[in-house]
């Protein structure tokens, strides 16, 4: 009877410590989820940004090129 009794504590026990992992489990899962849709965010705000410089950088070379071949068309002329 005692050792019954025993091992319906220990069940008892077990259970509650899969009731906790689970949940524990469960809050570890929100907050890695939550984690990964920030760091998703901020990787997706990061790679607009690199697109609007490259579109910058793009524009900036063309006046470049622009201004350089108005003073190269001056020199021929001179």
């Amino acid at each position: 009877k005692e050792l019954i009794s025993e091992t319906k504590n220990t069940n008892v026990l077990i259970r509650e410590q899969i009731a906790v992992s689970r949940a524990s489990n469960d809050s570890l899962i929100k907050f890695i989820q939550t984690h990964c849709s920030k760091t998703n965010d901020k990787l997706e705000a990061i790679e607009t940004d690199l697109m609007r410089m490259d579109e910058r950088l793009v524009k900036l070379t063309q006046i470049r090129n622009d201004e350089l071949r108005m003073i190269y068309k001056r020199k021929e002329n001179e």
